[in-house]
């Protein structure tokens, strides 16, 4: 379409992929924007015009009702054309045209047709809507701008992301954090102190994402989706509330669980300390692992402690649910990164986390990282000549790893370069390593003994062979622990005793019983009204993109119904039937972002976003042709068990 800017091309096709041609007119000029009247509410229409600096001028605005809807007052439409002229301006810089429908149903929510229908009322009749106060039509030019204006709303006016959180009870208004005190600042945002004064005053600390593009970034996403999951676990900082900032600079604010320091605040402890401290790392590893959860952000700064001592984990913008594929190495500090994680091997369940906590627990007794180099490169070979060497013989399947290749040639220098038989064993297997013998140099006491036995058996670097967090759990050093968990009474005593022990026992909570729709009994109106929506929204979608992976769409509905069921259980009654096409389109987008993070996760540097999902694609089909052949060889006679044998 000719006489358009890019922005306002893309708001078309958006327009045209969510409304029907009876509900959305775009007028074209020869040698000016276009026109557009979109149908909102039934019966009226919204009319405007481009500008060529349109979204940052306000085009022209006008309210009117609909060819052959009679009866609608001219104060009526007048007041909400004046409405929508007023908070215009709010928001340029936006795409307008979605916000203005939403202000325009929110003021019809609030308005009705029966408070303009008596030009004249008389006084005590109630509160005059419009700009003259119910007696007569508004005037134009200028006189409008004497009316009283209407109270400004609050919400946040920035993406289809605000209305969807903002129905969250987790959600309140910017205005109910104060800011206090700044913590740190980095790319992603800022850390800082407040207080929450809903529903009274607290302190909290608050994270800032950045909002890029009107949209959550994927770390804010992340962040917001795990710290629900672990909503309840002793061993994670609790998510109070959430603010979204639209107004510039945009921000999307996590309000948090107050804690004061990091585990980068305690070195050179007492080992009664560590030993506390590294049987609450083991088993928040354990808990998240039954939640479903790889966390990949193990290091000193990444992990807090509350006054009584007790471990909490805050930040879980690296975090991921379990896949079967190698993740990249950026995702751990480099300090703390394991070298399967470096080389490429094939996830084991819980050995990252043994590895990264080995290097949190050494830093706690010596003040010291285990590991201090530049890159990936230099850790192997810190790795090779503290630990041991990294040889097919050694780490059976190494040729097989996705980053072998990257530094074969890197570890056979090493290999050639290493002194034959310098790992001397004794009686109880090979010798620590020097570093691992400077915890000894202090006091050669039993305890120490033994957490440099642990540690050894942690940092095994083959991760087929190190020891599992189970088994970490069950080492003598912490058998202390396990001594007290046996007496009733010193657990009884100890408020930190019972944490850890409910930690230590700790299972995943009981799926929900029932399908979410269950919400949905008796309200026959609201489910057809959703299953109308999804079906809208899904033809919207694969009418843009043909070869979208059809989970995204499963995934978008499962959110929706955990949503409306959610909003059920807290507040007794479901959204607004009239909002489900805003909720499930947002919840489909929810879902594209968490598809779009395994991409981010998985793929080659030089894909783009089509190549992505081109392979996706390519996956899904192959699972259906496999499906579709092992049905057509139980359809043929006999079986075809030779040919079952050869496919494999």
């Amino acid at each position: 379409m000719a006489n358009l800017t890019e922005i306002q091309s893309e708001e078309i096709e958006a327009l045209r992929s969510i409304y029907t041609e009876g509900e959305l007119e775009v007028l074209e000029q020869p040698n000016a924007p276009p026109f557009i009247h979109l149908i909102f509410g039934d019966d009226y229409v919204l009319s405007l015009q481009y500008t060529a600096a349109y979204p940052d001028e306000v085009p022209p605005i006008k309210v009117r009702s609909r060819d052959g809807v009679l009866g609608v007052p001219k104060a009526f439409l007048e007041a909400l054309q004046a409405h929508l002229v007023q908070e215009a301006p709010a928001l340029k810089g936006e795409v307008m045209v979605f916000m203005l429908v939403s202000l325009a149903t929110e003021w019809l929510d609030g308005n009705s047709l029966q408070q303009f229908a008596d030009k004249s009322a008389p006084a005590g009749a109630g509160p005059a809507k419009g700009p003259t106060g119910g007696k007569g039509p508004s005037p134009p030019g200028n006189a409008q701008q004497d009316a009283a204006p209407k109270p400004r709303t609050t919400r946040p006016r920035k993406a289809v992301v605000d209305d969807f959180t903002k129905m969250s009870p987790l959600c309140v208004a910017a205005d109910s954090v104060t800011r206090e005190a700044p913590i740190m600042s980095e790319a992603f945002g800022s850390l800082w102190r407040g207080t929450l004064h809903d529903p009274q005053d607290e302190p909290v600390v608050v994270r800032t994402y950045y909002a890029k593009d009107r949209t959550l970034g994927q770390a804010a996403l992340r962040d917001i989706a795990f710290l629900n999951r672990v909503r309840g676990l002793p061993l994670a900082v609790d998510l109070r509330r959430i603010v979204i900032k639209s107004d510039a600079p945009a921000e999307v604010r996590l309000l948090l669980e107050d804690h004061k320091k990091t585990l980068d605040d305690c070195t050179k402890l007492p080992i009664e300390e560590v030993r506390s401290i590294g049987f609450q790392l083991l088993c928040l590893s354990k808990c998240l692992a039954h939640l479903g959860i790889e966390y990949r952000d193990w290091h000193p700064d990444a992990l807090y402690m509350d006054a009584e001592g007790v471990v909490k984990v805050a930040d879980f913008g690296q975090a991921r649910p379990p896949t079967p594929e190698a993740g990249p190495p950026q995702r751990y500090d480099l300090d703390f990164r394991p070298p399967e994680v470096v080389l490429g091997h094939p996830p084991v369940q819980g050995a990252p986390d043994v590895w990264a906590i080995a290097c949190v627990l050494y830093f706690l007794v010596t003040g010291r990282d285990f590991f201090d180099v530049p890159s990936s490169a230099g850790l192997l070979t810190d790795i090779y000549a503290e630990l041991g060497p990294i040889t097919s013989q050694t780490w059976p399947g190494l040729g097989q790893c996705t980053g072998y290749e990257t530094y074969k040639e890197l570890l056979e220098t090493l290999r050639k370069a290493a002194p034959r038989g310098s790992k001397k064993k004794d009686k109880d297997g090979p010798t620590p390593s020097a570093r691992l013998n400077k915890i000894l140099k202090v006091s050669s006491t039993p305890e120490r003994k033994a957490l440099v036995q642990l540690l050894q058996s942690m940092l095994v670097p083959y991760p087929g062979h190190r020891t599992s967090v189970t088994e970490a759990l069950q080492h003598a050093f912490f058998s202390p622990l396990h001594m007290s968990f046996a007496d009733a009474a010193e657990v009884n005593a100890s408020p930190k005793l019972q944490v850890l022990l409910q930690c230590y026992n700790y299972r995943a909570p009981t799926p929900r019983t029932g399908p979410p729709w269950t919400c949905f009994e008796g309200k026959a109106e609201f489910f057809d009204a959703l299953r109308q929506a999804v079906v809208a929204v899904l033809g919207a979608l694969l009418g843009q993109r043909p070869a979208l992976n059809p989970l995204i769409v499963l995934d978008g509905v499962d959110i929706a119904l955990d949503f409306c069921q959610g909003v059920y259980t807290h507040y007794k009654k479901l959204p607004p039937a009239k909002n489900f096409t805003l909720i499930v389109f947002t919840c489909c987008f929810m879902a594209y972002k968490l598809h779009e993070d395994r991409y981010t996760d998985i793929a080659d540097p030089d894909w783009s976003a089509e190549d992505y999902w081109e392979y996706e694609e390519q996956r899904v089909l192959a699972t259906f042709q496999k499906k579709d052949k092992g049905a057509a060889k139980e359809a043929a006679p006999g079986g075809g068990e030779d040919e079952d044998e050869e496919d494999e």
